[in-house]
């Protein structure tokens, strides 16, 4: 009772603010306000009493508010003018593998007939491709010829702004996605129809591309896996010697011959190991 009772006023320190003595009831109060001139001799930031100190706390979350807010605006702003210098483009003028990538893009996004919106990769549920890697390189590719646009609901926190250059970086995984206005006005419907139509005219050598594209990236899943189910767990075990290696027998190889010579390649390496 004689403790909890007890208050201790300490005259040599005083609020930097207001001016008015300390007092304290209990060590950890004590201790904060004389530790630092006992430390340090100097202190690193103003000493308040507590009512002073709520009310620049309450200046401070004002004042990051008011910095989020403004944060966003320019972001906004940046982002609308992205779009007003964004041309429209003819979908039925896309190469083979542009309209290849985007039909798949829509297809796994799975939007509404007439939305032209697409969801973040993390939030869809149908996979584009066998691995991350080769999903976000799908829509990074996208982004680059401009098909795909970063959309104006694009969660905040997947966009970061430089200020000086009004440059802004956009998130792959966690950024909602526009399409590029089309130069006829068709829907999305309209789109996907039009790219249908361009896939029934295959060109050998994209056909090619696309399949290495997607044989190395099929191969790289199988070879994860099999090593995670050995417990080769090390980052780095997928090296560019094991890519080349894979790129090289697909030349000769199927996915499914490819899949074969991994399975007892690391069944091998395991029994050695």
């Amino acid at each position: 009772m004689l403790r909890s009772a007890c208050r201790a006023c300490l005259p040599h320190l005083r609020c930097d603010a207001c001016e008015s003595h300390f007092q304290v009831a209990t060590r950890s109060e004590y201790s904060p306000l004389t530790g630092s001139l006992t430390k340090f001799g100097r202190r690193s930031r103003p000493r308040l009493c507590a009512s002073c100190d709520a009310a620049a706390l309450a200046a401070n979350r004002e004042a990051n508010l008011f910095a989020v807010q403004q944060h966003g605006d320019c972001l906004t702003g940046a982002l609308k003018r992205l779009h007003e210098r964004a041309e429209p483009i003819d979908y039925a003028k896309l190469s083979y593998v542009q309209s290849c990538l985007l039909y798949a893009t829509l297809v796994a996004a799975n939007v509404g007939s007439e939305d032209l919106e697409i969801p973040p990769l993390v939030s869809q549920i149908e996979p584009l491709a066998p691995t991350v890697e080769l999903s976000d390189g799908i829509y990074t590719r996208l982004y680059t010829d401009k098909i795909l646009l970063p959309a104006l609901s694009s969660d905040p926190h997947a966009l970061s702004l430089n200020e000086q250059t009004g440059v802004v970086t956009f998130s792959v995984r966690t950024g909602t996605w526009r399409l590029a206005d089309d130069l006829t006005g068709r829907s999305r419907d309209e789109i996907l129809s039009v790219l249908y139509q361009r896939l029934e005219q295959p060109d050998p050598k994209a056909v090619q591309e696309l399949w290495y594209l997607v044989a190395v990236e099929e191969c790289k899943r199988y070879f994860v896996s099999q090593c995670e189910r050995y417990r080769f767990i090390d980052p780095g075990i997928y090296s560019l010697k094991v890519a080349a290696t894979l790129r090289d027998y697909l030349d000769r190889c199927s996915i499914g011959q490819m899949w074969n010579i991994i399975y007892y390649a690391i069944k091998n390496l395991a029994a050695l190991a």
